[in-house]
C-alpha cells in the first residue's frame, strides 16, 4: 500500500485553499450553521445521551443497528470529535496546496458528502465521507479508522493510538463475517427482515429507493441512492463486511446483511425507531450536501512511520463470499 511521509491530519481540522482564492472545511469536519428550531446548535462533540443512557438489551441492539451505515468503529453510540494535528511542512509535489492551521500541505481533489445526524436531546451532528483517488474515509471514525481502497478491494484498519495498520481483502472480511453471523440467536429473538417497498424519493437531487428493516419493536427506514452514483458501487458491501461484530444479537442481521451487501448505493436518508413500553427512540441521518473540492492528501494516506500489523495475506483476484 502506498504511503507518504505527510504529517497526520485529523479529519476535523479546518483547511483553506492557499492564496485565499476560496475556502472550505476539510473532508471530515462539521460546518457551523443555524440550528433547527427547538434543537441545540450543531456540534460534533458529545455523546447522544438518549442512546447511551439506555442499558437494556434492546438499546444495545439499536446501537449496533443504527450506526451501521455509515459506521463507526468505536463502541456504543459515541460520536467523538478529536482534533489531533501534527504538522510537517512538505513540498506539494505538483498538488494544489491547502492550508491547515496556517501551514500549507499537499491536497487532492475529492468528493465530500456531508451527513446530518439527529438524536433527541443531543446536539445535531455533522460528519462527512471523503472519496478521493479510489479511496474512501468515513468522518465518524477518528483515532481508529478504516481506509477503503475500492480499486483494490481492500480495507485498511488504522490505529492512530498504537500507530499501526493492517490490510484485509474484501473477500476475507466477508468470509469472517459470515462465520460470525452464523452463530445461534439469543433465546426469544427473531431474525431481522428487510423489504424493498417500491417507493422512491430524492434527497439533494439524488434518487433513492426505500428499504424497511424490522425486528420486534425496532424499525429502520433506509433510502439507498440509485442514480446518479455518488459513491463507488462496491463501498456499501465493503462497509458491511468490515463492520465489527460485537453484539450477541448480531446473528439476527444475517439475512439483512446478505441482501444489503448485494446492493449498490449509499444511504441518502435513514430513520431508525425503537419502541420500548410507551416510549420510543428515533434517530435520523440525512445527506445534506455533496461537494467537489480539495482536501488534505494525508486524510487518505497512512503515515510513513506506522507499523504494518497485517496478520495474513489473501490470494489476488479472490471474489467476496456470499452471505447466503
Amino acid at each position: 500500500m502506498a504511503r507518504r511521509s505527510d504529517a497526520r491530519l485529523a479529519p476535523e481540522a479546518r483547511q483553506r485553499v492557499a492564496g485565499g482564492k476560496r475556502s472550505a472545511a476539510t473532508g471530515i469536519g462539521p460546518r457551523k450553521r443555524s440550528a433547527p428550531a427547538g434543537r441545540q446548535n450543531e456540534n460534533e462533540s458529545g455523546t447522544p445521551a438518549g442512546v447511551r443512557a439506555q442499558g437494556e438489551r434492546s438499546f444495545r441492539w439499536l446501537r449496533f443497528a443504527c450506526h451501521r451505515l455509515p459506521s463507526q468503529r468505536t463502541s456504543g453510540a459515541r460520536f467523538i470529535a478529536l482534533l489531533l494535528i501534527t504538522l510537517l511542512a512538505t513540498g506539494c509535489n505538483g498538488d494544489e496546496a491547502v492550508e491547515v492551521e496556517g501551514v500549507a500541505v499537499p491536497s487532492i481533489d475529492a468528493r465530500v458528502l456531508t451527513i446530518r445526524t439527529i438524536v433527541p436531546d443531543s446536539p445535531v451532528l455533522l460528519t462527512t465521507v471523503v472519496i478521493a483517488d479510489g479511496k474512501v474515509r468515513l468522518g465518524t471514525e477518528t483515532d481508529r479508522w478504516r481506509l477503503f481502497d475500492v480499486e483494490n478491494s481492500t480495507v485498511t484498519f488504522v490505529d492512530d493510538i498504537e500507530r499501526t495498520y493492517r490490510t484485509e481483502t474484501h473477500a476475507d472480511l466477508m468470509r469472517e463475517r459470515i462465520a460470525l453471523l452464523r452463530g445461534p440467536l439469543p433465546e426469544g429473538l427473531a431474525p431481522a427482515t428487510i423489504e424493498k417497498t417500491g417507493k422512491s424519493r430524492e434527497v439533494e437531487g439524488i434518487a433513492g429507493d426505500q428499504y424497511m428493516i424490522r425486528m420486534g419493536g425496532y424499525q429502520r427506514e433506509l433510502w439507498l441512492s440509485t442514480k446518479p452514483a455518488i459513491v463507488p458501487e462496491q463501498l456499501l458491501s465493503m462497509m458491511i463486511a468490515s463492520d465489527p461484530v460485537t453484539d450477541e444479537t448480531a446473528p439476527a442481521m444475517r439475512q439483512v446483511d446478505s441482501q444489503l451487501s448485494k446492493l449498490r448505493g449509499f444511504p441518502i436518508f435513514e430513520r431508525s425507531e425503537l419502541k420500548y413500553g410507551d416510549d420510543s427512540l428515533v434517530m435520523e441521518k440525512t445527506l445534506v450536501k455533496i461537494e467537489e473540492r480539495p482536501v488534505a492528501r494525508s486524510l487518505i494516506t497512512i503515515p510513513n512511520d506506522y507499523r504494518d500489523a497485517s496478520l495474513k495475506e489473501s490470494p489476488d483476484g479472490q471474489q467476496p463470499a456470499s452471505l447466503d
